[in-house]
């Protein structure tokens, strides 16, 4: 019996279904990551920063020196992607790349972070920084979403944040998007065509078999009438 175009679609569909599913699993899995390792490494980061402030300050240079030191090195440089500034305790911005940001507060109301890990954990981001939490998560403000990591500077009311624009990441995340969608296209149309023309084979042979044994028994038959 030929199979019928219809077994095609049949393929193609229960294919097309396990494809997406198995797609849409392994695009939030690799977002999942690729988050994850960027709060990892914001943390990172500002902890560095931090780090070095205090050892800096803990040798015996002012903080006002110290403070000054990381503007100088930080001043005129690209936020486009990624950036690192730092606050003190009552959430005013002492350092930032844009130095027009200097000296303005964090409203009470700003923004909150959230965590990675547990979308229940909130942590408004002006208390964090007034209470010197080491805290990170995805932080959003009204036209403005980031993965930001909190570091405080021991021995000073500082603490040190780093930020990610989380837009550039969901440019990577589209490109890898379209990408990996190729290949699950390409792999679900060539392998729903490799099932349907193996089973043609598989049933061309069975045919083949059957109108063999239906030749040797209808030859075995008149063989024996006569």
């Amino acid at each position: 019996m030929k199979l019928k175009s219809s077994n095609l679609f049949i393929i193609l569909f229960v294919l097309g279904l396990v494809y997406y599913f198995s797609f849409s699993f392994i695009y939030k899995s690799a977002i999942d990551d690729l988050i994850n390792q960027q709060v990892q490494s914001s943390k990172n980061q500002a902890n560095i920063i931090s780090n070095l402030l205090a050892e800096k300050i803990k040798s015996g240079f002012s903080k006002e020196e110290v403070k000054n030191e990381l503007q100088r090195n930080i001043e005129n440089s690209s936020t486009d992607y990624s950036f690192v500034c730092m606050f003190d305790t009552t959430g005013k911005e002492i350092c930032h790349p844009n130095k027009e940001k200097i000296g303005k507060t964090l409203l009470k109301n700003n923004s909150v972070i959230r965590s990675v890990s547990n979308n229940k954990v909130i942590k408004n981001f002006k208390d964090a920084v007034m209470e010197k939490q080491s805290i990170g998560g995805i932080r959003k403000l009204e036209n403005y979403t980031e993965i930001v990591y909190l570091s405080h500077v021991k021995g000073a009311d500082w603490v040190v944040a780093s930020h990610t624009n989380m837009m550039k990441l969901k440019e990577t995340f589209k490109n890898s998007k379209q990408n990996l969608g190729m290949l699950f296209l390409l792999v679900w149309l060539s392998s729903s065509f490799l099932i349907y023309f193996f089973l043609q084979k598989m049933n061309h042979q069975n045919l083949a078999q059957i109108k063999e044994l239906n030749r040797k028994a209808g030859s075995q038959y008149f063989n024996e009438l006569s």
